[in-house]
């Protein structure tokens, strides 16, 4: 069992992420944010998983259980994640967790790096990408609506004087 017994799934979304820095190649993951709940007394906690849906040889009876999952990437976070969307053209994550939204990319070891983050006022419920555009549309839990951007532009400055 991958999960932990005090541990509910908050967001589960499809994302082409970038899984290969040198070559940009993009491959559809399976990314989970979690919550872990332990009481009162303690503050909540989550994590961001990241599976990778492979090919696998089916057992003769059953030909149609061909696909499996393998946990690529798994980082521990100190809020509870409650949204999860793909944001740009650059195969990178946003996540929402407890009063930050971190824009996430993965790595070449099977880890995730966080590329930017913005602080807000209350829990994000939702996260919506505007395809093609950079642009997110962020929904929190006091029933307001945030249009956020981000873009990744790598610039060679060159100077001819």
């Amino acid at each position: 069992m991958i999960f932990d017994a005090d541990e509910s799934i908050l967001s589960m979304r499809i994302i082409d992420l970038e899984i290969s820095e040198r070559t940009h190649e993009r491959k559809p993951m399976i990314v989970v944010g979690t919550a872990k709940i332990q009481g009162e007394d303690y503050g909540c906690g989550g994590s961001i998983y990241v599976f990778d849906i492979m090919q696998v040889v089916p057992d003769p009876e059953h030909p149609e259980r061909n696909k499996s999952l393998k946990m690529i990437a798994k980082e521990d976070l100190r809020g509870p994640v409650t949204a999860l969307s793909e944001i740009g053209d650059q195969g990178l994550l946003i996540a929402a967790q407890g009063q930050k939204i971190m824009v996430r990319g993965l790595k070449e070891d099977n880890t995730l790096l966080a590329v930017a983050f913005l602080d807000v006022q209350t829990m994000v419920t939702s996260i919506k990408n505007v395809k093609g555009t950079g642009l997110v549309l962020v929904a929190d839990a006091m029933k307001g609506l945030w249009l956020i951007g981000f873009s990744v532009k790598l610039t060679l400055y060159h100077d001819s004087k």
